[in-house]
């Protein structure tokens, strides 16, 4: 658990006193103070339409796009313990330019009981900051969670297999335009599948959606989570 100090800023983030932690460099939450798991479901999993693709599949690779405290992580690995069994495998890439430290992911965990079991297997792996990728093997569930570290636009080419589904989650685009970049979009679709591979985000940003689709994504705009009125998801075209 982190110490007092976790409500004082520092140069990244700060907890406040309702235990929302912010992010002092890009001006903006890492998680909903209200219903973050509920919206995390919305958006992600549901956006994905992933219980019945998990259901159906025997492997599946996920690629997330702001991996921050892990929430969509845990939500993913708790909706795949339902259909894993033996032989059944997933892999998820998760994109990370400031990693957080256990500490501070222990705290934010704190948040989603629900999740407890599944948190305990990350943070027992995830025993430091990590300062370059790295890769965690959670064998109960068949799970190999991939940590890129660094600026996506230039670690997404360390993407040598095809994704199934994007999770689309960096800070906002009016926050962190840079990262919501064309090299963002064109590297999804060199590691996409045409015609099956999906995306989500709780983003529906002129640029974001622009960049979709001058990358060949088929863009749709659907309701979003809470006071959010809409988000995107879609899939790569066939053509």
């Amino acid at each position: 658990m982190c110490n007092n100090n976790n409500n004082t800023p520092n140069k990244l983030f700060h907890f406040d006193s309702s235990n929302q932690l912010f992010s002092d460099l890009y001006d903006d939450v890492y998680f909903s103070s209200s219903g973050a798991e509920a919206e995390s479901e919305h958006v992600f999993i549901d956006g994905n339409n992933l219980k019945e693709r998990f259901s159906a599949s025997r492997y599946f690779t996920i690629a997330e796009v702001g991996f921050g405290t892990g929430l969509n992580f845990l939500k993913t690995i708790k909706e795949w313990e339902k259909f894993f069994i033996v032989g059944k495998k997933l892999t998820y890439f998760a994109f990370e330019a400031h990693p957080l430290p256990p500490s501070i992911l222990v705290q934010a965990h704190s948040e989603w009981p629900t999740l407890k079991k599944i948190s305990k297997l990350l943070i027992n792996s995830y025993t430091t900051t990590p300062t370059e990728s790295i890769i965690y093997e959670l064998d109960k569930f068949n799970v190999t969670l991939k940590l890129i570290i660094g600026d996506i636009n230039k670690s997404i080419n360390q993407i040598t297999t095809q994704i199934d589904c994007w999770f689309l989650d960096g800070f906002s685009p009016a926050k962190n335009p840079q990262m919501w970049s064309d090299l963002l979009f064109n590297g999804m679709k060199q590691v996409s599948k045409p015609g099956s591979t999906t995306f989500a985000t709780y983003s529906c940003a002129k640029a974001v959606r622009e960049g979709l689709i001058k990358n060949s994504f088929k863009v749709s705009k659907i309701p979003g989570f809470g006071n959010k009125k809409h988000m995107l998801r879609g899939m790569l075209s066939k053509n």
